[in-house]
């Protein structure tokens, strides 16, 4: 090992990885429209903007068919990840209370198959490294 001293071999670590493997960060899109990778949501998140025309919906699913696009075509021209919901932060949680008075997760689990990770080459999304990268900001790995 080059450095004894714990503090050395840590600066020399961030120097590293600073020049070798920066932090991603959000792609702008012009005036009016939410940055690559992130999902932009109204101010008290009822409503979810659409990264094509910068309007304000309820939800996103049904919109995209005015622009020719569904869901999963939709997340790879923006680069949002495969998991990442069409819906706004209020609908999910009412959606989410639904679901926990009903039982449903354990409903669900008797009937789905264990997950699958993804496939080999397929790239991860920008807002999949973003959010990674905001996790790791801060903590040392060394």
């Amino acid at each position: 090992m080059p450095h004894r001293d714990r503090s050395a071999r840590l600066a020399y670590l961030d120097a590293y990885r600073a020049k070798h493997r920066p932090s991603p960060t959000k792609i702008e899109q012009g005036e009016g429209l939410p940055p690559l990778g992130r999902m932009a949501y109204s101010d008290d998140g009822a409503k979810v903007q659409c990264h094509a025309c910068g309007r304000f919906f309820g939800a996103l699913n049904t919109h995209l068919k005015t622009h020719g696009l569904d869901g999963d075509s939709y997340k790879e021209r923006y680069g949002l990840a495969r998991g990442a919901s069409l819906l706004p932060p209020a609908t999910q949680e009412r959606y989410r209370a639904a679901a926990v008075a009903r039982d449903q997760g354990e409903i669900g689990r008797q009937h789905l198959p264990p997950p699958t990770p993804r496939a080999k080459g397929i790239k991860v999304r920008l807002s999949s490294r973003l959010d990674a990268s905001e996790q790791r900001k801060g903590r040392r790995r060394g």
